[in-house]
């Protein structure tokens, strides 16, 4: 009987039309009477590629959204007025695990589909293997894990709007944290998949908000999960979750200068038994451009390999040529990481400890935060300090420091430091500045250029540079 009266309610009439219900109570009584009827599955609403979608555009003080195309505008720290995500019409009734208010309901609409996207490389439009709607899924099934991904909403939102922190994304953040505690507590719950997605997305709330403190606390309890789960084998047959969690590593490492928390000493046997769905296809191979400018010969090779998974990216949007899977370009970046990671203070020359640094660089803008990007404030500072001890005494060096500062900027820098301009204007300058984009975009192309990512992004950066020079 307790059961039954949860959805008994007392009705007030109209006391001008007696036996009829009042406005709000009508809708309260449709309410009830639908209950259940029009109960949808998240994975139907949630679009797994929201590459094709229209955008709303939410400005911080507009009453209304707009409607438009992705803008192209290169994100800085202070270039954050707009937040752009798919539109979707979220059903009212759709049966989370937990009750969600307005505002929460607010943000799984607009904020979580580009959260979902943050990681993946749909604007590549390349095949995948990678569709799965298990994190729509679990927003029916596990509370801890609503809460937690409302937390990490909360969090993008006020960082795209560049916004201070609200009562309401504090306590989204509190009650997240609280629910996992009780749930890491139970044997039962402790080390599920829904428990590892639960942490990921708070280590991506403290990454997006810069609280290293906290982004060190979820980082090492990711890696404490994945140790007691008996390491990234556990997750076979589960793609997504191994390429979302090298994700994190990556951001986590370049933001904090720590070492990988899933470091691995053959990532290129980890990619073959774990994340390539066909074993039969071989990872991408070494081109057989010569780099001269690499002394260390471990180096080499590594560049060499994303070199040709660049290449066959850009070659993938021409028909006559072979396409790339999706997951070919998730093992790149994956093995790429890794052996990178490997060769952390050791490398002899400062050049090519730049050039290490600016490859790490380089896959970061392979993916994005709803087109802005994260920042990573130890490597910004690193990659800065390698920058100005080089001297470009030759006019060999000239090409490798442009690449090295466009890929820089788009991937850490803002283009308005004045050590930037500097170094633009005495190494680089001399080089270019009789050329037109498409001329230099010819010489960023001989290092390490992705045209669908790098391309518009890159032309608009060059021409604030020259502006920016030309006023100093």
């Amino acid at each position: 009987m307790a059961q039954a009266h949860q959805h008994f309610e007392f009705i007030n009439v109209s006391p001008r039309a007696p036996g009829k219900p009042q406005t709000a109570q009508r809708r309260k009584i449709r309410s009830h009477c639908m209950r259940g009827r029009n109960r949808r599955n998240p994975s139907v609403w949630l679009p797994k590629d929201d590459i094709n979608l229209d955008r709303t555009v939410i400005e911080p003080n507009a009453s209304l959204p707009s409607h438009e195309q992705e803008g192209s505008q290169v994100p800085t720290v202070n270039n954050r007025a707009r937040v752009k995500s798919p539109v979707l019409s979220l059903p009212s009734l759709v049966d989370f695990a937990v009750k969600v208010d307005n505002e929460s309901l607010r943000l799984l609409a607009t904020v979580f589909p580009g959260t979902m996207s943050a990681f993946s490389l749909a604007r590549f439009r390349l095949p995948s293997h990678f569709r799965s709607s298990q994190w729509s899924d679990w927003l029916l099934s596990d509370k801890a894990y609503v809460y937690s991904i409302l937390a990490v909403c909360a969090v993008i939102q006020e960082f795209l709007l560049a916004a201070q922190r609200s009562k309401h994304t504090a306590l989204c953040i509190r009650t997240a944290i609280s629910q996992l505690n009780e749930r890491l507590s139970s044997h039962d719950t402790s080390l599920s998949n829904a428990r590892v997605a639960n942490v990921i997305a708070l280590t991506l709330a403290a990454l997006v908000s810069n609280d290293h403190v906290a982004m060190s606390i979820h980082g090492n309890g990711l890696r404490h999960i994945v140790q007691l789960r008996g390491g990234l084998e556990s997750f076979r047959g589960n793609p997504q979750i191994l390429v979302v969690l090298s994700r994190i590593d990556l951001c986590v490492t370049l933001s904090s200068g720590l070492g990988p928390l899933f470091p691995q000493y053959d990532p290129v046997s980890v990619v073959r038994d774990l994340l390539k769905p066909h074993p039969q296809a071989c990872l991408p191979l070494s081109s057989r451009r010569p780099v001269i400018h690499l002394l260390d010969p471990r180096l080499v090779p590594i560049f060499l390999d994303l070199q040709y998974l660049a290449w066959r990216i850009n070659m993938a949007t021409n028909p006559p040529y072979e396409g790339i899977q999706e997951y070919e370009v998730h093992a790149g970046i994956w093995v790429a990481q890794y052996r990178l990671w490997q060769l952390q203070g050791t490398m002899s020359d400062i050049l090519g400890e730049c050039l290490r640094v600016s490859m790490l660089g380089f896959l970061t803008t392979m993916f994005s935060l709803m087109n802005n990007r994260i920042g990573y404030d130890h490597t910004n500072n690193q990659l800065r300090v390698l920058c100005c001890a080089i001297e470009v005494s030759t006019q060999q060096l000239r090409p490798v420091m442009l690449w090295v500062l466009m890929v820089g900027t788009l991937a850490l820098f803002d283009p308005g430091e004045e050590w930037l301009l500097e170094k633009w204007r005495s190494g680089v300058l001399p080089l270019i500045q009789e050329l037109q984009w498409m001329e230099v975009r010819e010489y960023l192309k001989d290092f390490l250029w992705i045209d669908s990512c790098n391309d518009t992004k890159g032309e608009i950066l060059f021409e604030k540079l020259g502006q920016l020079v030309r006023a100093s």
